[in-house]
């Protein structure tokens, strides 16, 4: 079985989708091929508030790519949404909170059971069983319902924990595209993508990653034909240089366990070491510093610590680094400003 800390880090990262049943959000199921990772059906949650202000957040929760991830003793991915309930009354979820920079807003939550990081859409039989990697599938069924139920948005969010960071920043070109007249404002915590150079030609090409990249865009055509050469870096920089009105951003604590975790995992080490960690740290901080300084439309947040996630924790509301605040920083991206990096 996996490391124990790590699934224990995962589940409790996305504690706060997994809270108490919060009346005011309905389910919604889906049509077409969705599907979660064992073949069940797949469903979104909706909140109905402000018409022309919608958050669009994707959920987090691990992935698997491999023998030893997708194996019967991992627990790194959930399979189903059978004990899935609607988004708590915590962090960003908390619209009663005079501080949540969202409460008032409609806000759609996307969960996560694909194992892909919103990605995929591919069926991989691994040696102990078949697993529907139809995140992209699910993704775009949930854009398509958005596209209809809001034909008109002044402001967009599109926001995500984890696994949910990297379904962030892919569905921000489609919103963009869908709504050219709409301040859109990207905002990924925890989900970097440092990832080891081996990882592409099994992760990305065992989920079908290509799919999911948008065909109309010009610098990532060589990326959807060839999946192993996806780069989460590049991705952000090629997207904010052809939608430079969007504002696009990370959060991240700087020694967030569940990343290095993964990191290792990735490499083919189950415990990483420190030896791992540093590299995972040293590889994150050159990426978020090229990003900041070469993407003009990018800004990053780093807050100290270990901690995976802080949208779907009471954390949002009291993370402050050098005098600024996480919340107050969130503003000023959805107020059409770009706040200075906040790096370490």
């Amino acid at each position: 079985m996996l490391k124990k800390t790590l699934i224990t880090t995962i589940l409790l990262s996305c504690a706060g989708t997994l809270a108490q049943e919060n009346p005011t959000w309905t389910s919604v199921p889906t049509r077409g091929d969705t599907l979660c990772s064992d073949g069940t059906p797949y469903r979104y949650y909706e909140l109905r508030a402000n018409p022309k202000k919608l958050v669009v957040d994707f959920m987090g929760g691990g992935a698997c790519w491999n023998d030893l991830t997708c194996g019967a003793g991992s627990n790194t991915y959930v399979p189903n949404l059978s004990s899935l309930q609607a988004p708590g009354a915590v962090g960003i979820y908390d619209k009663r909170n005079a501080s949540n920079p969202v409460k008032d807003w409609s806000h759609v939550f996307v969960p996560y059971c694909t194992a892909d990081v919103h990605l995929g859409n591919k069926v991989v039989k691994y040696k102990n069983g078949t697993v529907h990697h139809k995140g992209a599938v699910n993704t775009q069924a949930v854009l398509g319902d958005i596209f209809k139920k809001y034909p008109e948005l002044d402001q967009i969010l599109v926001t995500g924990c984890s696994a949910g960071a990297y379904g962030s920043i892919m569905a921000t070109p489609y919103l963009t595209r869908q709504y050219p007249r709409a301040r859109v404002v990207q905002f990924g915590d925890a989900g970097l993508g440092v990832t080891p150079s081996s990882f592409g030609a099994v992760g990305f090409n065992n989920w079908g990653a290509g799919s999911s990249i948008p065909d109309w865009i010009e610098g990532l055509k060589t990326i959807r034909a060839d999946a192993s050469r996806l780069d989460i870096a590049a991705l952000y920089n090629v997207i904010g240089k052809t939608y430079p009105e969007a504002r696009l951003s990370e959060v991240t604590s700087s020694t967030d366990v569940t990343q290095i975790g993964f990191y290792g995992l990735m490499k083919g080490i189950v415990q990483p070491d420190q030896t791992v960690a540093a590299e995972w740290m040293t590889a994150a901080l050159r990426q978020l510093n090229t990003l900041a300084s070469t993407t003009p439309n990018f800004s990053v947040y780093v807050y100290p610590g270990q901690q995976h996630c802080v949208i779907n924790r009471p954390e949002f509301y009291s993370t402050t680094v050098s005098g600024v605040k996480l919340t107050d920083w969130l503003n000023q991206e959805l107020q059409g400003k770009r706040p200075a990096p906040v790096l370490p």
